[in-house]
């Protein structure tokens, strides 16, 4: 409800240009929900759900949404809990989840060309609550405390998203990270090869040429290019347009920079207590900031790449959502838990894209 007074106050603002494409960013943990700020995983799509009674209707047409990031965990496995900082990206104008009209799917669920699920890979000591919180040498590297946070109020073991690369010496999950770039061979195991095989004897593959086609392994290279949107990866197309996003401290460790380069529309950051470091947009392109370690206004920045450099672009005004006149559907001040208030809507001028 806060988000959606948020919106609305932007979308009826004068300074709007109805005419050009609009994104709309909010800053990392926006949803710290669930159950002592911690989603099931299978909780997460629900907020989607949630907000196409607001974003699916036709004035947001033109708007792309960054919706912050949401935390969510995986059931407990080994004794370690799988943790995932997810970013969700949509259009507006059009319903994400539900059936579809061309198929019986559930178009979160099978991935849509309207939304993106983007994946945090370093994982901060601000993540997620516990005694180690904001103390990233204990929770990086201490061999007793290395991964200790809390998860629904108890203490935990935690393991990054299946894929990422290690942060510090105890942060690192059980499989291999999916480094971009990085040829790699997939075969079935011992246990799906005999799955096959039961397949073919019992006459539900055919012939032979699909039964070997099946058994055969497959050499790919690993990327960042999100193509479902399901994947978590940060290059993705929408609406026209190439991003790139960043989350927190992907953007210190220069996720972006060894997957996309230089060649993005708009290069996207959503955290909490960090600043630009670079951008990987193209000339023309756009590097637009939003971070919520405050309310301040002054945590929102926009730059432009010009052939000089990057010129920061100056907000054309601010929004002190605060103020009870802009509640219309949150009528608290969001000052409990781990909300720290409603803050600012930061509106900057359209532009040009390349």
């Amino acid at each position: 409800m806060v988000l959606a007074d948020a919106i609305i106050a932007a979308r009826m603002h004068p300074a709007i240009d109805t005419s050009a494409k609009k994104i709309f960013a909010a800053p990392e943990f926006f949803f710290r929900g669930g159950s002592a700020g911690v989603y099931n995983i299978e909780d997460v799509s629900y907020i989607n759900e949630f907000l196409d009674t607001f974003l699916a209707k036709p004035h947001y047409k033109k708007w792309t949404f960054v919706l912050g990031t949401a935390l969510a965990a995986m059931p407990e496995e080994n004794s370690k809990t799988e943790i995932l900082n997810i970013s969700l990206v949509r259009n507006g104008g059009v319903r994400v989840t539900g059936k579809t009209d061309a198929s019986e799917q559930d178009a979160l669920a099978h991935g849509s060309s309207d939304s993106r699920l983007i994946y945090k890979e370093y994982v901060s000591a601000i993540d997620f609550l516990g005694p180690n919180f904001g103390r990233g040498d204990l929770f990086h590297d201490d061999p007793a405390q290395g991964g200790r946070a809390h998860i629904r109020g108890k203490p935990k073991t935690l393991m990054p998203t299946s894929g990422a690369r290690p942060t510090g010496k105890y942060m690192r999950h059980r499989n291999s990270a999916n480094e971009h770039g990085r040829t790699r061979t997939w075969k079935p195991s011992g246990h799906l090869q005999g799955e096959i095989y039961g397949e073919f004897l019992h006459g539900r593959i055919k012939t032979l040429p699909e039964l070997n086609r099946r058994l055969r392994p497959t050499t790919y290279k690993t990327s960042e290019r999100s193509r479902t949107g399901l994947g978590g990866g940060i290059d993705f197309q929408m609406s026209g347009m190439r991003f790139a996003l960043e989350i927190c401290l992907d953007h210190a460790q220069q996720r972006a920079a060894e997957a996309v380069h230089s060649d993005v529309d708009v290069h996207l950051v959503t955290s909490c207590g960090m600043t630009p470091r670079y951008s990987c947009c193209k000339s023309r392109g756009f590097l637009f900031h939003v971070d919520g370690i405050t309310d301040d206004a002054a945590r929102v920045w926009a730059y432009k790449r010009t052939s000089s450099g990057h010129l920061q672009m100056r907000p054309q005004t601010s929004l002190d959502m605060t103020h009870p006149s802009r509640w219309l559907n949150s009528t608290t001040d969001a000052t409990n838990l781990f909300e720290a208030g409603k803050g600012s809507v930061v509106i900057f001028r359209a532009d040009a894209l390349p």
